[in-house]
């Protein structure tokens, strides 16, 4: 169950005599009901203008039938407001639970991402170091030769080419926190 549906739920619960009103928002708002209502009022017309065995109810110019079209307008106009403003309610609560929820997944991908550029940079000096310490040794070792240690990257497995540009883009200096401290300057 999503965290919207589990916001909508306790909507569902506060409003149930709106429900009815969805309810019976959806069947006017139907064709079986258009075709229905269109069905019966062109019985009503036919049994009251041309039936000659029928007692004529309601004859031309359809007053009772005017009167009845008015009443269930008159209903059917604040239940369909009523509809309205609970799926506006819905609509409310699945949109703040759609916010929170893209509020957590920033928090957490701006914590992934300090965490990998700390364990990048962590990563970056703990190599350097080394590189610092071979060197000495080298030096003190075999003091006539000459140590070439350029930082070499060894292959990356392809699903580790994230991993890759990001410390390309470290040793550069052009990551997305350099470029922003840098505009700033």
């Amino acid at each position: 169950m999503a965290i919207s549906e589990n916001i909508v739920a306790p909507v569902r619960k506060r409003f149930d005599a709106a429900a009815l009103a969805d309810i019976i928002t959806n069947a006017i708002g139907s064709w079986n009901f258009i075709i229905a209502q269109s069905i019966l009022m062109v019985i009503w017309f036919i049994l009251n203008t041309a039936g000659w065995f029928v007692w004529h109810w309601d004859p031309y110019p359809f007053v009772f039938l005017n009167l009845f079209m008015s009443m269930e307008a008159a209903y059917a106009t604040p239940i369909i407001l009523m509809s309205g403003n609970r799926q506006q309610v819905r609509d409310e609560a699945k949109r703040d639970a759609d916010s929170e929820t893209l509020r957590r997944i920033e928090q957490i991908e701006r914590t992934l991402d300090a965490h990998v550029n700390g364990t990048a940079k962590e990563h970056s000096q703990q190599l350097q170091d080394l590189r610092l310490i071979l060197q000495e040794l080298h030096t003190q070792l075999c003091p006539d030769s000459t140590l070439n240690l350029t930082p070499a990257t060894p292959p990356l497995p392809s699903n580790l080419a994230p991993v890759k540009r990001t410390n390309e883009l470290l040793r550069s200096g052009n990551t997305p926190q350099q470029r922003k401290k840098a505009s700033r300057r």
